[in-house]
């Protein structure tokens, strides 16, 4: 199991910044920081960070794909690859891409991990976050699914 230090900005999951009261920007815990982490690399293409353009998920290349097995097997994988490659330590994320409807895939990702918390090590219960992923011009293969 990993262990995860970094502390980023809170934001919300539309990744605006999180005002205090006092008006300072939050800081999330090491925890929330690895979830928006994983939030950010699940929304994004390749080439759409332009600091880093290898980083995300890069899921909208499978638009226009059909939802066959084969894509929800293509997308599992390389979500999970880049995740462990680039997020998280391969005990402590897990994904699986189910088809949702004709049009849409459902994007599961399980977290877990040791996160610092006021100075110690706390254990999270793993937690499973969901995305809904649109084929738009992509169709559903009749028995393949």
């Amino acid at each position: 199991m990993g262990q995860y230090i970094q502390r980023d900005a809170e934001t919300t999951f539309s990744g605006d910044l999180v005002i205090a009261r006092n008006g300072d920007i939050s800081l999330a815990s090491a925890y929330i920081t690895q979830v928006s982490l994983a939030n950010f690399w699940l929304r994004t293409d390749n080439a759409d960070y332009v600091p880093a353009p290898d980083i995300g998920a890069n899921l909208g290349q499978f638009i226009g794909e059909n939802n066959s097995r084969r894509t929800l097997q293509d997308m599992e994988d390389q979500t999970q690859d880049t995740m462990i490659r680039d997020l998280f330590y391969p005990d402590d994320v897990a994904v699986k891409v189910i088809p949702f409807d004709q049009h849409e895939a459902l994007v599961a990702v399980q977290i877990a991990g040791d996160y610092l918390e006021s100075g110690k090590f706390v254990t999270a219960k793993p937690t499973v976050y969901t995305y809904l992923f649109p084929y738009i011009d992509g169709k559903a293969i009749p028995g393949d699914l």
